[in-house]
């Protein structure tokens, strides 16, 4: 009885964790770009983002433009897309180290170095 119990448990803890089978006639759960809810959500979620990345007030000038559209559609700190990674507008800096500054290289390439002895922070 008590092995029939720990099969019986054994299969449905582990039917949890098999993803379901899609069948070909049911609809997909496609979230569509028009719908104001999902966009709201998007736009929620594009806010927090800002906020925990510091992006938000004149944070957006050292880690990168924001994704959100706080401040308007007018902002020069808004990213063009969102949901398109930007070297020119995302953080490029360090991101295990707080105090540092940025300099040229040899190259003319800005880098990130530390702020006594100038040397470049990986």
């Amino acid at each position: 009885m008590l092995r029939l119990a720990v099969v019986f448990a054994l299969a449905a803890t582990s039917a949890a964790f098999v993803a379901p089978q899609h069948d070909a006639g049911r609809r997909s759960m496609v979230v569509r770009e028009n719908n104001p809810i999902s966009r709201f959500f998007e736009g929620l979620d594009d806010f927090i983002d800002d906020a925990m990345d510091r992006k938000l007030g004149n944070g957006a000038e050292f880690y990168g433009k924001r994704k959100s559209a706080f401040y308007g559609e007018n902002d020069s700190n808004k990213k063009r897309d969102a949901r398109v990674a930007d070297p020119t507008e995302d953080y490029q800096g360090p991101r295990n180290s707080g105090y540092f500054v940025w300099n040229k290289n040899e190259d003319g390439q800005m880098e990130a170095q530390t702020r006594l002895k100038n040397k470049k922070i990986d």
